[in-house]
């Protein structure tokens, strides 16, 4: 009876461990909600509106879930957004030939394309990163670890899956079935 209960806390203890070394992507807070509210939020100017494209969303939201973020650090950057969408919208500006955010940012004076670049540095950096801006079309974004969080490639939606956590459980399962085996041939031994 000892080494039964023995064995079953062996099995437990894999599973436990097993478990560990599952990881996925966190949930968005509601706090950090409003970071992905002010970013889909459209720009208005002379009455028309803009938006970010949906790939550079779904980047966002990706960071989100990956980091947790402090209430300061959302306050601060939802600000910093919005500033720079406030700069934006307060720009007279001929829009008879501006059809996308990508030409009305091309069609800001230098100073306003300076200050918007500015907030949107400083909202970088206060989340722990740094923009590479080549032109108005190509950014890249990259994290304190060198890890690129952004680009103006493809993005990819996180899933949170690899098969290297299926092999894990995998082979916990395999080790228990023999644990089990070999506790119930000593067991039956005895």
């Amino acid at each position: 009876m000892r080494k039964w209960i023995l064995g079953l806390l062996v099995v437990c203890g894999l599973f436990f461990v097993s478990g560990l070394t599952v990881s996925a992507d966190s949930g968005i807070s509601a706090d950090e909600q409003r970071i992905l509210d002010a970013l889909n939020t459209g720009i208005s100017v002379g009455g028309k509106t803009f938006y970010l494209d949906q790939k550079d969303i779904t980047q966002a939201e990706n960071h989100l879930k990956q980091n947790e973020l402090t209430a300061s650090e959302v306050n601060q950057t939802v600000d910093s957004i919005n500033q720079a969408k406030a700069l934006i919208a307060a720009q007279t500006i001929d829009m008879s030939d501006i059809n996308s955010l990508s030409d009305l940012i091309k069609a800001l004076p230098a100073d306003v394309k300076n200050q918007v670049r500015g907030l949107i540095t400083s909202a970088a950096n206060v989340l722990g990163l740094t923009i590479s801006l080549d032109g108005v079309d190509s950014y890249s974004i990259t994290t304190k670890q060198g890890n690129t969080a952004f680009s103006t490639g493809s993005p990819v939606k996180n899933t949170g899956t690899t098969y290297i956590y299926s092999l894990i459980v995998l082979v916990g399962l395999v080790l228990t079935a023999i644990g089990a085996f070999i506790i119930g041939r000593k067991a039956s031994l005895a």
